[in-house]
């Protein structure tokens, strides 16, 4: 009995002592897409390093709140970012669920380009809301940003990257001077 109410006092001083995660959502293009998040917010320490992390497939951008948790005292910043159609962000309209499920290869390698082009909107938009330093080069360093994508948000992080050279330059050069890594995870 003793160790089971230590066990419940540990979980409960564990949950208690977690600092709350912002939410908030960002307007990706003309249209008024959103994609939202959930961010751990910056470390005291500076410089960090800040990754966005893209949900797979039946779980929201919450799969990475425990890791968020803990982010800020690993001088990272965890941007959860729910990829449309999860938690807030826009859904697909009809005509782009038919595109995934019977579209042409012209229609859906358009729309594998909007979604990259969507989340790199996402990114430069939150590099320059929260002032996110520049990487230096020195793989030894915080600073900049990472973009993880897991399961089948590797299709957006992928299609991200493919697809730098369809947005805005000035983005494109916020990017540049940021992205240290893209990293794929499985399932």
């Amino acid at each position: 009995m003793r160790t089971l109410f230590t066990l419940v006092l540990f979980i409960v001083s564990t949950v208690s002592s977690v600092s709350p995660l912002s939410q908030g959502s960002i307007v990706v293009d003309v249209n008024g897409t959103q994609l939202t998040y959930t961010d751990s917010g910056a470390p005291d320490s500076q410089p960090y390093t800040t990754i966005f992390a893209v949900n797979g497939m039946g779980f929201n951008g919450g799969i990475f709140s425990k890791i968020q948790t803990l982010a800020p005292s690993r001088q990272l910043r965890i941007v959860a970012v729910n990829r449309r159609g999860y938690a807030g962000s826009t859904p697909f309209s009809t005509y782009e669920q038919n595109v995934i499920l019977n579209g042409t290869a012209d229609q859906q390698a358009e729309f594998s380009r909007n979604i990259g082009v969507e989340l790199l909107m996402f990114m430069d938009e939150f590099i320059q809301d929260h002032n996110i330093s520049v990487f230096n080069g020195d793989k030894n360093s915080a600073g900049g940003v990472a973009l993880v994508a897991w399961s089948i948000g590797n299709m957006a992080g992928l299609s991200a990257i493919a697809h730098i050279e369809d947005v805005p330059e000035a983005t494109r050069s916020r990017l540049a001077s940021r992205i240290r890594s893209f990293i794929m995870q499985g399932t």
